[in-house]
């Protein structure tokens, strides 16, 4: 039996049992409505759209940092595939350049490095139908 149901038509969610149903759509800090998290995205209720959201911590420019930030980047349907592409690239040179895990990164990575972890957050405006 299918538990948590959602639905963004209130006609669905009549015939669905009141115990099975999801419950009352979560509010997002960065999203101004409510929304439901599936498959590791932000699905808006009002207008039926999928959105993405992380955590952007302090920013630390080591090779440790970013690889914890690209393995926060949950990208089940692969619809950020340009973006976590780019940082994997960056992710690359890291290891070429024969960086420890904990060494500051060099200048020529961490300054566009820092500016693609502040665009990211530009993430959060995209909505997807």
């Amino acid at each position: 039996v299918l538990k948590k149901w959602a639905s963004n038509v209130p006609a669905i969610l009549d015939k669905v049992p009141p115990e099975d149903r999801m419950g009352e759509p979560l509010s997002f800090d960065d999203f101004v409505g409510t929304g439901t998290k599936v498959l590791g995205l932000q699905w808006s209720h009002q207008d039926d759209t999928f959105m993405y959201t992380f955590q952007l911590e302090r920013h630390v420019s080591t090779k440790r940092g970013m690889l914890s930030l690209i393995a926060r980047m949950f990208d089940p349907l692969g619809l950020l595939t340009p973006v976590t592409l780019f940082a994997k690239t960056f992710m690359q040179r890291v290891w070429k350049a024969g960086l420890s895990w904990d060494e500051p990164l060099p200048h020529d990575i961490a300054e566009p490095w820092h500016k693609f972890v502040i665009d990211l957050s530009n993430l959060q405006c995209v909505r997807i139908p």
